[in-house]
């Protein structure tokens, strides 16, 4: 071999070494984020556990947006208001997609609609959930949500030790109710909980951290299943998905095709997706797993969210002075009912502080770049895996004064808090909902689920801290014992829930057993003998 093709030779060689050790890199031009290393970028940093906690680290260290690489992807992170209103809101048509997710294409055959990739399926199946859950169309399912709300705290105030899962339990049902036509009295309703079970598995194997990039490391696919555990994990969701979202499908058609008016006996989405089907254009499968996606959707997220309002309550008692104040001035003693809403500006401001300090979606759901994109002389390139960063914008403390501190005043003073210069920032898309054209379309129906349940659990009972029963001190609660998750809130905490009086606890049972039992029954199909059993005990059913 001749000097000069040696020379060359190593060259090449060098290149090519130049090249691999160059995956993992920050590249010229992109956002500024933590030292990488060679090949793997920043996946030994990233955590695996609460991610949303380092990446508002992150933002505080490196500013608006900051990148992460992961192996040989990119990952964007938006840490303002005015960040993901330019990225997300601005050019929604350049980030309308989400990023390849192996696990949706492996469990879901890509069907999960909050994270299907931008196709014309998924535009028809997001039309027809935007059409069936629009703010108009959700006002059919006002009922059901007072009645089942009615139900939570008639539970708490019978067996207010177990208010976690009666929490659950009304976000299970008020979703299965709104879904599929079928509720769950208990807790323990078999249906919910096989539903709840597979909901449950679909989250975890999707949480942040919880398995290696696959996406972004495509190799890691090939791995032998010893040492991809996930591959069994995926499998078995698959199962248990296709099993329950079939079964409820058939469970809603033949309901349909027994009824003489063509309609179901009460109003669910459902029934008025498959009444629709020539106009939406689509097959069985397809709604079946829109049916879930709405399932899973709902179900984790109102009760996270609930969760964390109870624990704030009792961490902020004057918050709860002031709010029980203000239900007891508007409504006094009857039960109150969504319309109250209106009249109660510090509830409602309230709420949102819960969203802002306690996020059920953290690090939100990520979108895909379809182009090139500039912010600020950064660039966000083709490809790159976008974050709206929620938390870590919500803690952000140039944007919200004292961020670790609960204080619904802050969105009392202007419609969209005290915030510096965002004031025609969309709140409902940068809290909890999503952004762009990727907003969650069954906002309308979380937001009044939520806001039924706050009222009602302020008017009926008074939240504090639980006592040690050796010490008689207060048990300290804390913020970040979190539920692992694409959304997450507070783990199962000790406190002491006490009614507010004889009175009215006797509207709370009239309420439940009366007034809302013919609303309820309405929703009560394929029911075990446990559970007509629990409602004849406690709801006094012949």
């Amino acid at each position: 071999m001749t000097p000069t093709v040696t020379a060359v030779l190593l060259a090449v060689l060098a290149f090519a070494a130049y090249r691999v050790l160059r995956i993992g890199s920050r590249a010229h031009g992109l956002p500024p984020g933590p030292p990488t290393v060679p090949l793997l970028g920043n996946i030994l940093q990233f955590p695996i556990k609460n991610a949303h906690f380092k990446l508002a680290e992150w933002a505080r260290r490196y500013g608006e947006v900051y990148t992460i690489k992961l192996g040989p992807g990119t990952a964007i992170f938006l840490n303002s208001p005015a960040a993901i209103k330019e990225i997300l809101d601005k050019h929604s048509m350049d980030t309308i997609d989400r990023p390849p997710c192996y696990f949706n294409e492996l469990v879901t055959d890509g069907m999960n609609l909050p994270l299907s990739r931008y196709s014309d399926r998924w535009r028809r199946m997001r039309k027809a959930a935007n059409h069936l859950l629009s703010s108009s169309a959700v006002l059919d399912y006002l009922p059901i949500q007072e009645a089942e709300s009615t139900q939570l705290v008639f539970d708490i105030a019978t067996t207010p030790e177990r208010y976690y899962t009666h929490i659950q339990r009304f976000s299970n049902s008020i979703i299965l109710s709104i879904a599929y036509g079928q509720r769950s009295p208990r807790f323990e309703t078999p249906s919910a909980v096989e539903l709840v079970h597979a909901t449950e598995l679909w989250a975890s194997i999707n949480a942040p951290g919880k398995h290696p990039p696959i996406d972004l490391v495509p190799v890691l696919k090939w791995l032998p299943e010893r040492l991809a555990p996930w591959k069994a994990e995926s499998r078995t969701i698959r199962a248990l998905q296709s099993k329950y979202y079939t079964e409820f499908f058939d469970q809603t058609e033949a309901r349909i095709a027994a009824s003489q008016e063509g309609r179901g006996d009460a109003s669910y989405f459902m029934a008025d997706l498959i009444r629709s089907q020539s106009a939406h254009g689509l097959d069985r499968l397809a709604m079946s797993y829109l049916g879930g996606a709405l399932f899973e959707a709902g179900t984790d997220t109102s009760a996270h969210f609930l969760h964390s309002l109870v624990l704030l309550l009792i961490k902020y008692p004057e918050t709860q002075a002031r709010a029980r104040e203000e239900v007891d001035r508007i409504v006094g003693e009857r039960i109150p009912v969504y319309d109250d809403a209106e009249s109660l500006p510090y509830l409602r401001a309230m709420l949102r502080e819960t969203h802002r300090m306690m996020p059920v979606t953290p690090t939100g759901v990520p979108h895909r770049a379809q182009c090139d994109l500039n912010y600020k002389g950064y660039l966000i390139p083709k490809d790159a895996v976008i974050f709206p960063n929620v938390y870590a914008m919500f803690h952000d403390p140039d944007i919200f004064e004292d961020p670790d501190v609960f204080n619904p005043d802050r969105f009392l003073q202007t419609p969209h808090g005290t915030l510096s210069g965002v004031d025609d920032v969309d709140w409902r898309s940068t809290f909890v909902f999503g952004a762009g054209r990727r907003i969650c379309p069954g906002m309308h129906l979380a937001t009044a689920s939520t806001t039924l349940a706050a009222m009602k659990l302020i008017w009926a009972f008074v939240f504090s801290p639980a006592l040690d029963s050796n010490t008689g001190k207060e048990i300290p609660l804390r913020l970040d014992a979190l539920c692992e998750g694409v959304s997450t809130g507070p783990k199962p905490f000790e406190c002491m829930i006490c009614p507010r009086g004889n009175g009215r606890l006797e509207t709370l049972r009239k309420a439940f057993k009366v007034d809302a039992a013919p609303i309820l029954s309405a929703f009560e199909h394929h029911l075990t003998k446990e559970d007509s059993e629990w409602l004849r005990d406690v709801r006094g059913d012949q």
